[in-house]
């Protein structure tokens, strides 16, 4: 069966599942295949002729999540070489009961083109797992490209809080995340009820030079099913 069929058959499943209080499983399984594909893990070939494919279940599939929680648990940071990388600022502040944001800055001390950034998505179950996906990308690349489906996902949702929007590389200077509050209009990636860790490692000139790590809950709204009565787990 092509990948043309399948995706059209997606879409028709997400939909109509969508009719039965069912939306969440049938568009979690076609986001998961439209992230393997953008993380390459398709012969060339084949990413080559089904990119307008993926381009349109992507287009097609807009999710929206319904959340009684979505907020920060924990940030954590770590400069690892101080010569070249300080971070001053990295905490959460509570707004309200269910609302808080992250403050971060980190301050590079000169210039640097070589910038590659690590990121692992992990969900807690008896000990946090691996979840969906992990990738290292070129991060002056990303800036100038925008070029990365699977970290624009994590990116644009603190983009309107970063100075890190409107920079390319050479990047100095002070980096700042400030207000970063969680929102589901943002999140494009379908989540089941639980907590998560996105773990970021930061490489410059070739050197793991900071860690940025962030632990939050999201807990869907008693309206859609959970992610044990859809899956069957």
């Amino acid at each position: 069966m092509s990948r043309t069929i399948v995706c059209l058959l997606s879409v028709v499943i997400c939909l109509f599942a969508y009719a039965n209080r069912c939306a969440y499983a049938a568009c979690y399984r076609l986001q998961l295949a439209v992230n393997r594909y953008a993380a390459g893990a398709t012969p060339k070939r084949e990413r080559d002729r089904d990119r307008s494919n993926a381009r349109n279940c992507v287009n097609v599939i807009k999710l929206s999540h319904d959340a009684v929680l979505f907020k920060f648990k924990n940030v954590q940071c770590k400069s690892y070489n101080e010569s070249l990388m300080l971070i001053p600022l990295c905490q959460l502040r509570a707004i309200s009961r269910e609302t808080n944001v992250m403050n971060y800055r980190a301050d590079w001390l000169y210039s640097v083109n070589d910038v590659y950034t690590e990121v692992q998505i992990f969900k807690r179950a008896n000990g946090f797992k691996p979840w969906l996906f992990k990738y290292k990308l070129n991060f002056c690349e990303y800036l100038q490209k925008k070029n990365h489906r699977l970290f624009s996902l994590v990116f644009n949702l603190f983009k309107e809080y970063t100075n890190l929007a409107t920079q390319t590389c050479p990047l100095v200077g002070n980096i700042t995340v400030l207000g970063f509050s969680l929102k589901v209009d943002r999140l494009k990636l379908p989540l089941p009820t639980g907590v998560y860790l996105v773990t970021t490692g930061w490489i410059l000139n070739k050197r793991l030079t900071s860690n940025l790590n962030i632990t939050f809950e999201f807990v869907e709204d008693s309206g859609l099913d959970s992610e044990k009565s859809l899956f069957g787990h």
